[in-house]
């Protein structure tokens, strides 16, 4: 409930999105910047192509783009946890983008643990690659178009004389604001998925998942690095974490990053 009002407020907000969008993609120093960046890993220069794009990033930039830069440089550069990390931000992004989605299947290869591929429902699978398609602001841009279309088809439905096309313009009215909401939903959907603070990537080499949240506690599982858990409570300086959807147990915050 609290992120479909937050999505909301996104909504509401558009204009002041694009705005910054915008201020932030006209910055000459940061494109300038990035090109440097491509330069240098062009070049096999990845530590300093690396400090450029983390230089970006620290910046409060985010984009497609960078992350995957940043997960190529890190592949490059066989940190395959900081690798799976930022493909994992960009596939938040574009959920569907194959380039990112075969970066992130070979960046996984690289690290211990394995987990078993889960069935997925295939209703399921079309629902995510629907919502997929535009980004949260991407879906609110349509749903706000629509409903001005909307509001426009209702005011000529009141000055309308003749009655079929009354009649018409109000069928259509109801079909644009149908789709508003059914565009809402999908947006409300991406937004959540955008915004999911339940997952992240182990960074120890070897990490103990406990049976209790604190230490010396029995060992439930061990971990490797570049492992991805699903957080499911926390507390303290411990989270109680999932992996696979059949281990369970607690691990310390330090041990992980959110993606």
């Amino acid at each position: 409930m609290m992120k479909s009002r937050l999505w909301l407020l996104v909504i509401l907000m558009l204009a002041c999105v694009n705005v910054i969008n915008a201020q932030q993609l006209s910055n000459d120093e940061l494109k300038s910047i990035f090109l440097e960046a491509n330069n240098e890993y062009k070049q096999g220069n990845y530590e300093k192509a690396l400090e450029l794009y983390n230089k970006i990033y620290n910046s409060g930039y985010m984009s497609l783009e960078l992350y995957t830069n940043l997960g190529n440089t890190y592949f490059k550069l066989k940190n395959y946890p900081e690798a799976i990390l930022y493909y994992e931000r960009a596939k938040r992004l574009n959920q569907n983008d194959e380039r990112i989605l075969n970066n992130l299947a070979l960046a996984n290869l690289q690290i211990k643990d394995k987990p078993e591929p889960q069935a997925r429902f295939f209703v399921t699978v079309i629902y995510e690659q629907i919502t997929g398609l535009l980004s949260s602001t991407g879906w609110g841009v349509l749903v706000v178009v629509l409903l001005w279309i909307t509001l426009a088809l209702l005011i000529s439905y009141r000055i309308l004389t003749n009655i079929f096309r009354k009649k018409f313009t109000l069928v259509l009215a109801g079909i644009f604001f149908s789709l508003a909401v059914i565009f809402f939903v999908f947006g409300s959907s991406r937004y959540a998925y955008e915004t999911n603070q339940a997952e992240a990537i182990v960074f120890y080499p070897v990490v103990y998942v406990t049976t209790e949240p604190k230490v010396n506690s029995p060992n439930a599982f061990i971990l490797h690095e570049g492992s991805k858990v699903t957080i499911l409570e926390e507390q303290d300086e411990w989270y109680f974490i999932s992996y696979d959807k059949t281990k369970k147990g607690w691990i310390s915050k330090s041990a992980v990053k959110i993606i």
